[in-house]
Formats: C-alpha cells, structure tokens, sequence
C-alpha cells in the first residue's frame, strides 16, 4: 500500500513538474523573443489582429509563435524560419476557433 501511494505521488509531482516547466519555457522565450515576431501579413486581415502572443519554440533556424486574435476568437500557430538574419513567415495553423472551425489543444504551451 506504501508502495502505491509513493508512485501516485511520484506521478502526481512529476506531471506538475512537466506542466510548470513548459508553462516557464514559453513565458521565458515569449519575454526573450516577442519582439522579434510581427503579424504576418498574409494573416493579419484573417486573425483580425492580435490580443496576445507566446512564444512557443525557438531555435536558430525556426520559431513557432502562438497568436490570440483581438476579441479572443480564435488562437493561431504561426511558424517563422529564419532567412538572411530575417524572420519569414512559414506557415500557419489555426489551433482553435469559436465558430467552431477548429478544435486543437495548444495550451499547457508545449510542442
């Protein structure tokens, strides 16, 4: 029974564990890197604006950034990659949507 209760707690912690590390990761590249991303373009009249932003992946070569559109409507994934010192616009996923157009699950931040 001892036994039981140590994995259940052990589990417990390291679910928490995962959940606070990812939450601490996106927030430390968002408050490192968010200035480097604008809107795209090729986006911007579709996400109606931005209410917020997350940076949640970086690297030297490509970064994904999750957008909120302006009236919380929807949440979007923009991938950059990195060209000549410049971040392009790569492509574009919309993880959800209040019209019901889509239904993907981005938050705990992790990828």
């Amino acid at each position: 029974m001892k036994a039981l209760k140590l994995i259940i707690i052990v589990a417990v912690i390291s679910l928490f564990s995962f959940w606070l590390f990812s939450i601490a990761k996106c927030e430390y590249l968002t408050w490192q890197h968010e200035k480097e991303f604008l809107l795209p373009k090729e986006v911007g009249s579709m996400i109606n604006g931005k209410a917020s932003k997350k940076v949640l992946t970086y690297s030297h070569s490509q970064a994904c950034v999750y957008y909120v559109s302006s009236g919380n409507t929807c949440g979007d994934i923009i991938t950059y990659v990195l060209i000549d010192g410049k971040w392009i616009f790569s492509g574009w996923k919309t993880s959800w949507s209040k019209t019901g157009s889509a239904d993907d699950f981005v938050w705990p931040y992790f990828r």
